[in-house]
């Protein structure tokens, strides 16, 4: 009797959980997007380094048998996502069609070698590209290997700066959403100090009136971690769809579909660490905010 008592009327005074549970949602959103892009510029430099082409020529006196071997061994590599192995005649009949002329007739011989395009699996190795390349030059009959590091150290640079402005970015919204849920959250147990020392002077422990305080801050955080993780996967994947439809549009290739950059892992462990970071920002300051009046003396209480 006395708990539902309590609880009930613990339920009808002071301010509803709609303000806290909205500020928290604004927060949590914010920090969604931010952990999506996060998710997506990770999985969009793989994406890129994957596909910057590596040139590989064959030695031209080497005999199509021991390329044929050579190829073998390159294509049974882990770290080869595909490949595409371009024979002499097939660049000679290429460049042919460029130049609009048979420089072969011209010189007598056909000086291209054969060649490889290879495309990256960084997913699957650990390798670094200086290790890989290496490791490819060292193949029997491989003459020479191009691989355009530039874009590559490019890429990493960008990578940098956009981890710093996202971490600088994520660390302001943490203060500021601290400061924000931490005020709205102490307004909201200020409206009942005199129903926590209440049932306090009638014999009620500690951990019984914190704990109704808890259990609604929870239901807080469940909602507005809910929230903000579906909407957070929403809006990014409709900014996703509308970046590849213009990329298609502007580019000769396309990017992957949505599901190919990311998966259920990644956003399982955005939900999670958003209701981590809920918890870790409501919980503290409703347990303290309670205390807080279950130790003030009456009189303070005015």
């Amino acid at each position: 009797m006395f708990e539902t008592g309590t609880k009930s009327s613990m339920s009808k005074r002071g301010p509803s959980i709609l303000p806290i549970t909205l500020s928290l949602t604004t927060v949590l959103l914010l920090l969604g997007l931010l952990g999506a892009l996060t998710i997506h510029t990770s999985a969009f430099t793989r994406h890129f380094k994957e596909n910057i082409v590596v040139l590989l020529f064959f030695n031209k006196q080497a005999p199509d048998a021991t390329i044929e071997e050579s190829r073998a061994i390159i294509e049974d590599k882990s770290y080869i996502k595909r490949s595409e192995f371009i024979s002499a005649e097939d660049a000679a009949y290429t460049f042919k069609d460029e130049l609009g002329k048979d420089f072969v007739d011209i010189l007598g011989d056909n000086p291209l070698p054969s060649s490889m395009e290879l495309y990256l699996d960084l997913g699957s190795t650990s390798m670094k590209i200086d290790a890989i390349l290496d490791d490819l030059e060292a193949v029997p009959y491989v003459y020479e290997v191009e691989f355009e590091k530039h874009l590559i150290e490019k890429i990493n640079k960008n990578t940098k700066i956009i981890a710093v402005g996202l971490i600088f970015l994520s660390l302001l919204l943490m203060i500021v959403s601290v400061i924000l849920i931490n005020n709205l959250v102490r307004l909201s147990v200020y409206s009942k100090r005199f129903i926590v020392k209440s049932m306090q002077l009638v014999g009620a422990t500690e951990w019984f009136i914190i704990k109704p305080f808890l259990l609604r801050s929870l239901l807080v955080v469940a909602i507005g971690a809910t929230l903000a993780w579906l909407l957070s996967f929403g809006i990014t994947w409709v900014a996703y769809s509308w970046l590849r439809s213009i990329y298609s549009q502007t580019n000769s290739g396309n990017l992957p579909n949505f599901g190919d950059i990311t998966g259920i892992s990644e956003y399982s462990f955005l939900f999670v660490a958003l209701l981590f970071i809920g918890i870790i920002i409501v919980l503290p300051t409703t347990f303290l905010s309670t205390r807080k009046y279950l130790r003030m003396k009456i009189d303070d209480l005015y």
